[in-house]
């Protein structure tokens, strides 16, 4: 399958559906809407193909862990992950070196990782030493995000002695 292919049938099949119901007499109003729909976009942008880099790698959570910026239980809950060098960062500014940070970068990016580790840690640490109740709140702006987050999460809590 030839998506540009697709694409160029696509539009001529929609400009000749078009051209069935529209019917100029005056010549010159038909060559400037012919115009419009072969070089000024009238009925159709061109699509945008955008090639993003994938963000640069960074420790295996495992080696998180063995520096101390992680509960050993993190490698149970997040098995195998390798997380992006932002998110690398965030751990080591929050976990490490017990700051606030503002994490600034574009959707799909991962931003949640950057709070949501270092939460689950100090939660599997409280949880640890015998703390109970609450440890942690989150607030996202909007319910959908909060939901779809929360779904996430409560499948990676799962068997690991925490719940939310």
């Amino acid at each position: 399958m030839d998506p540009f292919k697709i694409y160029k049938a696509v539009k001529e099949q929609y400009k000749s559906y078009i051209q069935t119901f529209q019917v100029f007499k005056n010549a010159e109003i038909k060559a400037f809407v012919e115009d419009g729909i072969n070089k000024r976009k009238m009925l159709w942008q061109e699509p945008v193909i955008q090639i993003s880099k994938r963000f640069k790698a960074g420790e295996p959570i495992a080696n998180l862990i063995s520096k101390g910026w992680l509960h050993k239980d993190c490698a149970k809950v997040y098995p195998g992950f390798i997380p992006y060098a932002h998110q690398q960062k965030a751990i080591e500014v929050v976990a490490k070196n017990q700051q606030n940070l503002v994490v600034t970068t574009g959707t799909g990016s991962g931003k949640s990782i950057c709070f949501e580790l270092p939460i689950v840690s100090h939660c599997l640490r409280q949880a640890e030493k015998g703390a109970k109740g609450i440890k942690a709140i989150i607030i996202y702006p909007m319910n959908a995000l909060a939901n779809t987050q929360y779904e996430e999460l409560a499948r990676k809590l799962n068997d690991s002695g925490l719940t939310i």
